[in-house]
């Protein structure tokens, strides 16, 4: 069974299998993620808005 871990290592390594949040980024990653998706999902709306009010379907 391999869930919840994501990366299993074998036995004979040494390291342990890592699960879901232990392989997440790290938080200031996330946040900065989060972010950079929200300008750039408003600019594409934005543009969006502009084309339709330029073709005049809005």
């Amino acid at each position: 069974m391999q869930f919840p871990y994501i990366i299993p290592t074998s036995v004979n390594t040494g390291f342990q299998s890592l699960n879901l949040f232990e392989t997440a980024a790290g938080k200031n990653t996330l946040n900065n993620l989060l972010i950079a998706l929200s300008v750039g999902a408003f600019l594409i709306l934005l543009s969006i808005f502009y084309l339709f009010k330029k073709l005049k379907v809005i």
